[in-house]
């Protein structure tokens, strides 16, 4: 388990390189004010991202677990 700690930390590390500072977005929305339409509006957008910054960190996690040597069944 240290070794996919590790990795994953690599890989938010890159993550945090490619994304300027930003790490990937949960998809929840903060607490805020806001009309229905805007709300839904903004929580599509934040689920948007989510999908796509999951996406980037798998892609990042499965390429740097394959530099080692290993899969992700290892950890699993």
């Amino acid at each position: 388990m240290h070794m996919l700690s590790l990795c994953l930390y690599v890989c938010l590390s890159v993550c945090l390189s490619v994304y300027v500072g930003l790490l990937p977005v949960r998809g929840v929305i903060p607490d805020m004010t806001s009309d229905s339409d805007k709300y839904i509006q903004l929580h599509s957008l934040y689920r948007e991202q989510a999908a796509v910054d999951v996406v980037a960190v798998t892609t990042h996690l499965l390429r740097l677990l394959q530099t080692i040597g290993r899969v992700l069944d290892h950890f699993m």
